[in-house]
């Protein structure tokens, strides 16, 4: 049986020739999606960074997108 539709997005994004339900793969990121609500959270990330000798830093701005739909008046 062939690959759905998902499998086949997936595949391509870890450069496999074919993934199946219950693979666990790492496919490469095209756009990473969040809403204006992630910044109600932003103290707690910046917490899990103190003391790992890490600066946060955003992985790549060119492929993030916030999505302002859930405090911003219709």
């Amino acid at each position: 049986m062939g690959m759905t539709v998902v499998e086949k997005i997936l595949a391509r994004a870890a450069g496999l020739a074919s993934v199946k339900a219950s693979d666990v793969v790492e496919p490469r990121i095209d756009l990473a999606m969040s809403h204006e609500n992630a910044a109600l959270v932003i103290n707690q990330f910046q917490e899990i960074f103190e003391g790992t000798g890490r600066a946060p830093a955003i992985w790549d701005p060119s492929r993030i997108a916030i999505i302002f739909d859930h405090r911003v008046p219709a």
